[in-house]
């Protein structure tokens, strides 16, 4: 169960008040939508999005590399490996492509498959309270998210980096789920300025298996961008 007390974040002179999510569940819960029918095989948006952060440390000044391993708790063990929080983890696709130098942490608002989840509901601002963070993925949930500019404010508190695989400009509604507040390219490029992040767009190709960079000024003119990656790197 999420902590009760209600606890005050202030990033980018912004004072975002929010919920620590600290219970880690292990049952799964039947659920009738699955990322198994999603719009992009998870494994591979998975793989491109960890080769993303990873190139893009080494490209950028290593930031996810320049992280000092700390004492990080996650339900009372400790470690001193920066985590890679994977966020509407699902079915923990991304665990496999985490190199060993970093912990893998799942948070989602239910849990999907086996192995231990913290449970948050992003909607309500609950948000993981860890020590020590080197990225957050979204990798196929940021459309569900009702406030995206609070959630980056957050994510920046930890002054980590952060890669969507996001479906810019795109509205959908069926029997099985509902993509609400969309955001398009231009926008995007806004909420990294407001958040003190650099912006990177990434279009997926050859049926999503591979990506080529968009430069900024072509990217901002597209009103939707399909299965697009975000990479945000924060700024000194």
């Amino acid at each position: 169960m999420a902590m009760a007390m209600a606890m005050v974040a202030t990033t980018a002179n912004l004072s975002i008040p929010w919920k620590n999510c600290s219970k880690v569940d292990t049952n799964t819960t039947p659920t009738f939508f699955t990322e198994r029918t999603n719009f992009l095989n998870m494994s591979n948006r998975a793989r491109i999005g960890m080769r993303l952060l990873l190139d893009g440390a080494i490209v950028t000044g290593r930031h996810i590399d320049a992280h000092i391993p700390g004492e990080h708790v996650l339900d009372g063990r400790k470690t001193n490996k920066p985590a890679i929080v994977d966020m509407g983890a699902g079915f923990h696709k991304l665990r496999e492509f985490v190199p060993p130098q970093f912990t893998y942490v799942a948070v989602d608002s239910m849990v999907r498959v086996s192995g231990e989840t913290l449970i948050c509901d992003f909607n309500r601002l609950e948000f993981p309270l860890l020590s020590e963070v080197a990225a957050f993925a979204f990798l196929g949930s940021f459309e569900y998210l009702i406030d995206k500019l609070s959630i980056v404010r957050l994510c920046r508190m930890f002054n980590a980096a952060i890669i969507l695989q996001y479906n810019a400009g795109m509205h959908r509604v069926s029997e099985t789920f509902h993509w609400v507040a969309p955001l398009d390219v231009a926008t995007l490029y806004e909420v990294a300025k407001l958040t003190n992040y650099h912006l990177r767009v990434f279009e997926p190709i050859l049926n999503g298996r591979k990506v080529i960079e968009l430069k900024r000024a072509l990217a901002i003119t597209r009103e939707t961008c399909p299965g697009c990656y975000f990479l945000f790197r924060p700024t000194k």
